[in-house]
């Protein structure tokens, strides 16, 4: 006899900390959907805040302001609360590898301006895939996808 009770589904969150309105605009468009809710702050701390939420599947981090990178960087890599997130980091436009070697990040977290939906997309479902940022250790994988 098949159980009348349903697995429970869970909303998945995306976090994103950017001051570019177009990258916030074009990361929601791709990624609202009634499975998925796009959380948008434009400082660290209300990023962190929203980190704090149940469900977040993954973190995108706008780097077009180094600081907010470097600051970003070091609160993933020093809180556990946030530790298992995965992280996408945009680069600016006409950024090149000198940016990603000066900001420790690994080209496999990095999503280039500009992109298509469709590589947003992807890359946001990878860094799912990938696991956590943790700095300096080789990524994991992780169950976790959209």
């Amino acid at each position: 006899m098949e159980s009348a009770l349903k697995p429970e589904v869970t909303m998945q969150r995306v976090v994103m900390i950017a001051e570019d309105s177009q990258s916030v605009h074009t990361v929601r468009a791709v990624l609202a959907n009634p499975e998925c809710e796009v959380l948008v702050a434009d400082n660290v701390p209300a990023g962190l805040e929203l980190l704090r939420k149940p469900y977040v599947a993954c973190l995108i981090v706008d780097c077009g302001v180094p600081e907010l990178t470097r600051e970003m960087r070091h609160l993933l890599q020093y809180s556990a609360e946030i530790a298992g997130i995965p992280v996408l980091w945009i680069t600016p436009y006409g950024a090149r590898e000198p940016l990603a070697q000066e900001l420790g990040l690994s080209r496999l977290n990095l999503l280039p301006k500009p992109f298509t939906p469709l590589q947003l997309l992807e890359r946001v479902q990878q860094s799912i895939w990938i696991g956590p940022y943790v700095p300096g250790k080789a990524p994991m994988q992780t169950a976790n996808a959209f």
